[in-house]
């Protein structure tokens, strides 16, 4: 029994209702599961196995050896987006507190090595009188390279940049294989001397997308897509491991990555991923920098770390003069 009062007077009070019977909340009947139920329940969906790759087709694959598909159809490279548009104005803006909302120095419509667009384009926009000063540098710089280009095009008369460039690239390899070190151990200096041939004498044009196989100095096939199955085929037959085998145009022409520079053209990477990085130097000369500069910028996760050029520097730095 409880001990105190207020629980017993509760009591009395409950024995003087009359009672009631309180309702039983019937059970829910659910009934099983016909089949009509069964077969309208979502099914998991299975995973489906990827397909095996078919095996080479080697007699089609040796008649196909001499197609150049350099001449056919590729596809087109998607559009380029719009160009940017502001006002010009008068009085030059050197402030970049003071600029157009959403001005910023890039030219995404213009293709980054087209240096002549870009020239052309510098010149416009320090007519325009919106950060006169960043395209002033910008176009100082491009035609320093602007003409380090024509030099080089001057000693390959005849050819395009993207070959000049990867003969330049080429002429280092044949220098790395017949140097004391190496003594073209690997066999194949007698292909790279017969690739920088072709491309001297116009046999062989730098296709984007497209290689060639050579073996002891010989094209083995016109250009084509590179495919695995294809290459193994052929650096199995040719004993590539024993007798020197070279794949031409798998990589991008210009300076190689073994060179510690690589350079990613707009549209040469599928995966390649564009981006933009505004950084600022908070205090420059005692005077407190807010705004900040935006790059274009490639985002590569294997790299170790990133690289800030001086000339980036500098431009962050004339902000503040």
């Amino acid at each position: 029994m409880s001990n105190n009062p207020g629980d017993e007077q509760r009591n009395e009070a409950a024995r003087g209702q009359p009672e009631v019977d309180l309702p039983i909340r019937p059970k829910d009947k659910r009934a099983a599961p016909d089949d009509s139920q069964a077969e309208s329940s979502p099914k998991k969906k299975q995973k489906k196995e990827a397909p095996k790759p078919k095996p080479l087709d080697v007699k089609a694959f040796m008649d196909d050896l001499k197609t150049d598909y350099s001449k056919k159809r590729l596809e087109p490279m998607p559009p380029r987006p719009p160009k940017q548009k502001w006002r010009p104005v008068k009085t030059a803006i050197t402030d970049r507190a003071k600029a157009p909302k959403g001005w910023n120095p890039r030219e995404p419509d213009l293709i980054n090595d087209d240096l002549q667009s870009q020239i052309t384009r510098c010149r416009e926009r320090i007519k325009e009188n919106i950060m006169p000063h960043v395209y002033e540098h910008e176009l100082e710089e491009l035609l320093v390279e602007q003409e380090e280009r024509d030099k080089k095009m001057a000693a390959e008369k005849g050819l395009n940049w993207p070959v000049v460039r990867r003969l330049e690239n080429l002429q280092s390899i044949l220098e790395w294989t017949q140097s004391n070190a190496i003594k073209d151990k690997y066999k194949i200096a007698n292909n790279v001397q017969n690739v920088i041939l072709a491309y001297r004498s116009g046999v062989l044009d730098w296709c984007h997308g497209f290689v060639t196989y050579w073996h002891n100095g010989a094209q083995l096939c016109g250009p084509r897509p590179f495919k695995w199955d294809e290459f193994q085929y052929l650096y199995d037959e040719y004993k590539g491991n024993e007798t020197g085998f070279w794949v031409e145009g798998i990589d991008g022409p210009g300076p190689s990555s073994q060179q510690a520079v690589i350079e990613c053209g707009t549209g040469s990477r599928k995966w390649a991923a564009e981006m933009s990085i505004a950084l600022r130097i908070p205090m420059t000369g005692g005077k407190p920098s807010p705004e900040s500069f935006e790059f274009s910028f490639k985002d590569d996760t294997g790299a170790d770390y990133m690289v800030l050029y001086e000339n980036d520097v500098d431009r962050l730095r004339t902000w503040t003069d």
